[in-house]
């Protein structure tokens, strides 16, 4: 588990020093390794690796309305959340994205929506 942790570790402290350096740069951490490792060189508003011992959604959306209620007050003009995304039991993709403010998706005008229905459209209609 080092490299899942470290990785986490590593992309965050990179955003935060290359994208906001000189900026009032502030971590939630979600898991003991990170918090650690983090606290020696910036600032944790929070650390939430409690959520493990009763991991849920209910738990983890009261994590993202927090966040978002601080948004809301703008104590944070932008929130980014930097995770693992499972590819298989040996590999995990680092991954970044901007959680808020809430940026557009590019619309692609060569896009043709499938939609499929079921039951058929005349049966819903």
């Amino acid at each position: 588990a080092g490299a899942f942790n470290s990785n986490i570790v590593k992309a965050s402290k990179y955003i935060a020093d290359r994208d906001y350096s000189g900026k009032n740069v502030e971590f939630l951490t979600i898991g003991k390794k990170a918090n650690d490792i983090l606290k020696k060189t910036h600032k944790i508003f929070k650390n939430e690796t409690a959520i493990y011992d009763d991991l849920s959604f209910e738990n983890a959306s009261a994590i993202a309305e927090e966040l978002m209620q601080l948004f809301v007050e703008k104590k944070f003009d932008k929130i980014v959340i930097v995770y693992n995304q499972f590819v298989n039991a040996a590999t995990q993709d680092v991954k970044t994205e901007q959680f808020l403010p809430i940026v557009p998706v590019e619309k692609d005008e060569n896009v043709v929506l499938d939609y499929i229905f079921e039951p058929s459209k005349e049966e819903i209609v």
